[in-house]
């Protein structure tokens, strides 16, 4: 109780003599610090980075009394936005300065899927030793937190779980997550939300690039070529049907085509049905007799295929009251066409 009153009392003064309170953090037993010194996320190192071809580690310590997020390098914000004289506020009397304040772009994985987190208005104190997480700022934001026998679980708005992390001494959770180096940072204001999204993969690329091939791709990923491309590696390059059929090859027509002479001498016919929907007179067919000199078109309704060979019987005597003889006609062998009724 006497703990808890020290830390009501060290908020309420803060507020009254700085601009803003950021975080408080609770103290370790003496037992659990080095030398037998009180322990503050201010003092205490955690190493974070590492080089690697795409990505630098980050590693942050989850403190559910602290209320606000903290990065200490201004190389990881992908938006910034610089502070002037923002006072920020810690258990013992501590104080130190924010610099400026932003968003930090993390990747991390849980049970082998990849996810993004996006935390925003991260506050950028260079003096601070360890990247945090605030827990409190987590839940406000729709995510939710579950510590059980030594981890820490964070559960994103849509319910997956996407990190987790490891207690250490000072009753601290360490969370290791992936950082891409953002290659332009935009001065804009940020809001106080996070988003959580699960990163896509290769075949969700390859179709938002427009069916791009995975060689290029890869090459795009490999030499950071575009900004936001993330992409979950271990997913698998799946052929993609609409690109083999797309590639499918015949041989080229003939330049010229030669054509009918005059009326009659060819038409190409063809019936289509059947509809889904029979339309105010009961037709669900229709057939379409197209003269090869003029292009001339004619459409008749049917009710059933069986009236195709009735049709072109008709439209053959058309043709031949006019003084028209037709010569051949053009079908695709069905059997409306292809029957006893129309050799006859």
């Amino acid at each position: 109780m006497e703990r808890e009153k020290a830390h009501q009392s060290e908020e309420t003064s803060h507020i009254e003599e700085v601009e803003e309170v950021v975080f408080q953090t609770t103290e370790c037993t003496v037992e659990d610090t080095f030398e037998g010194a009180e322990y503050y996320n201010f003092d205490t190192d955690v190493d974070s980075y590492e080089n690697d071809e795409h990505l630098i580690y980050y590693d942050c310590l989850a403190d559910s009394a602290t209320t606000s997020y903290v990065s200490n390098c201004c190389d990881t914000f992908t938006s910034f936005e610089p502070t002037e004289n923002t006072l920020v506020g810690g258990i013992g009397g501590i104080k130190t300065h924010a610099k400026g304040r932003g968003t930090v772009t993390l990747e991390s994985t849980y049970e082998g899927r990849k996810y993004t987190l996006t935390l925003k208005d991260v506050l950028y104190i260079p003096g601070n030793k360890n990247n945090l997480i605030s827990l409190g700022r987590w839940e406000a934001a729709g995510g939710a937190f579950e510590a059980h026998k030594g981890k820490l679980t964070l559960t994103a708005e849509s319910g997956k779980r996407v990190a987790t992390g490891t207690r250490m001494q000072n009753n601290l959770y360490k969370i290791k997550f992936k950082l891409k180096v953002p290659t332009q940072r935009q001065m804009v204001q940020s809001d106080h939300v996070f988003t959580a999204h699960e990163v896509p993969s290769w075949e969700a690329w390859h179709q938002r690039f427009g069916h791009i091939g995975y060689t290029g791709l890869q090459k795009l990923y490999d030499q950071n070529l575009v900004n936001g491309f993330d992409v979950d590696t271990r997913t698998p390059k799946p052929d993609c049907i609409v690109c083999t059929e797309g590639k499918l090859a015949i041989k080229p027509f003939d330049k010229q085509a030669s054509r009918a002479k005059e009326v009659g001498q060819l038409t190409h016919i063809d019936l289509w049905g059947k509809y889904d929907i029979t339309s105010l007179h009961g037709h669900q067919y229709y057939i379409l007799f197209v003269n090869d000199f003029s292009r001339y078109t004619t459409v008749e309704f049917l009710k059933a295929k069986s009236q195709a060979s009735a049709h072109v019987k008709a439209y053959l005597t058309y043709l031949k009251a006019r003084g028209r003889e037709s010569h051949v006609i053009r079908v695709d062998r069905g059997k409306e066409f292809i029957n006893e009724d129309l050799k006859s």
